[in-house]
């Protein structure tokens, strides 16, 4: 990335292990063998553990679980339809989806379809449930899909640009109150000269959340009152260390 980016440095005395467990269309390997399908899933697992870091958050994503389950209808690839997607693969594949590890921290569940070019019914690359910490995603999209999706399951949204002009909400107002729960002020993403952070939809991005000890060219990647992106997942980690 030509610029001047600056990533904070930091240091944690404890570090949050987040399971991530993958069920994955055997469509897919009609065009993938198992391995390149690994290769991909530890390129998102290695990529969100980057973003972590250059985020200062304490916490780490592990995928622990990658399953096959039965093809999938791509007509069930929208957002309205993620936790009947999840419901139906459940189903079909005898599948007791496990919500919390031993130690009582979350785990996410992503349902994961084929390559972008097969004809998915959706222009995006992936979508998480409002209600549950399962999210779906493409295969073959931006290798920086699973950690977006888990951000939104940890509390973060998009940028105001994104949420007004691809989201198409009249205004944030509209989309709070269209969430029905609360919403950190400081929960949205942030454009920088030009780059996005990973909860934007910017094609340049920058392998971080928003964060305002962040800079690219001498812009502030964040804000402490409306894009801290950073703040809510470093939330999100110490609430669930305090119990541990």
């Amino acid at each position: 990335m030509e610029g001047d980016l600056n990533y904070p440095s930091c240091e944690f005395k404890k570090i949050l292990e987040t399971e991530v467990h993958l069920y994955i269309s055997k469509s897919v390997l009609k065009d993938l063998s198992r391995d390149d399908v690994k290769t991909e899933i530890y390129t998102w697992q290695e990529n969100a553990n980057t973003v972590l870091q250059n985020s200062c958050i304490p916490m780490r994503r592990k995928v622990t679980v990658i399953s096959y389950v039965k093809p999938i209808d791509s007509s069930w690839f929208t957002e309205s339809q993620v936790d009947n997607t999840v419901l139906l693969i459940e189903m079909e594949n005898n599948i007791e989806y496990q919500d919390i590890d031993a130690a009582g921290v979350p785990i996410f569940n992503g349902i994961i379809f084929g390559r972008f070019e097969n004809g998915f019914k959706s222009e995006f690359c992936g979508f998480a449930s409002a209600s549950s910490n399962h999210f779906v995603a493409r295969l073959k999209c931006d290798d920086d899909v699973m950690e977006h999706e888990i951000g939104h399951l940890s509390g973060a949204n998009h940028d105001h640009k994104t949420l007004i002009e691809i989201n198409q909400f009249t205004s944030i107002n509209a989309f709070k109150a269209q969430r029905g729960q609360p919403i950190k002020p400081y929960s949205f993403g942030k454009v920088c000269a030009g780059r996005g952070t990973i909860m934007t939809y910017e094609p340049n991005i920058i392998h971080a959340y928003s964060n305002p000890d962040i800079t690219f060219d001498g812009h502030r990647c964040g804000n402490p009152h409306h894009a801290d992106n950073a703040r809510v997942l470093r939330e999100f980690a110490e609430l669930y260390l305090a119990k541990n």
